[in-house]
């Protein structure tokens, strides 16, 4: 329940004041994440993450940011929450927001850009 409620919290904070660390890059999209925001909970690690878009997508999207739960000794993930957005970098209007609070848990395959970020915040 408190995971949930921090979501919630940290959800509808302006991303303006966001410090995105670069992950890796894609033919599609730069991964970045918000190193302030990682918190720590046994082996899980709740962290923002945003996906900066090269190319406007079909519904007007620039960027996404999601909120991801890693478990740190399972190499899995789960989103939490996510938010579209017409401006690069969380910039613009806002499209779309949706919470997910109990997302199904997927394992991480070891070349994709989930990986990096995995390995960022679990690791490091």
């Amino acid at each position: 329940m408190r995971i949930v409620l921090l979501a919630l919290l940290i959800f509808f904070v302006n991303p303006v004041w966001a410090k995105w660390t670069r992950i890796s890059e894609s033919s599609k999209f730069v991964l970045y994440l918000d190193r302030a925001t990682i918190q720590k909970k046994d082996s899980h690690r709740t962290v923002w993450v945003l996906h900066d878009l090269k190319k406007q997508d079909p519904e007007g999207e620039r960027s996404i940011r999601l909120l991801h739960e890693y478990d740190c000794q399972g190499g899995r993930i789960r989103l939490l929450a996510t938010s579209t957005h017409s401006g690069q970098m969380t910039k613009g209007s806002v499209l779309s927001k949706i919470d997910t609070p109990n997302a199904e848990w997927v394992t991480i395959p070891r070349r994709s850009g989930h990986w990096g970020s995995f390995k960022f915040v679990c690791v490091k």
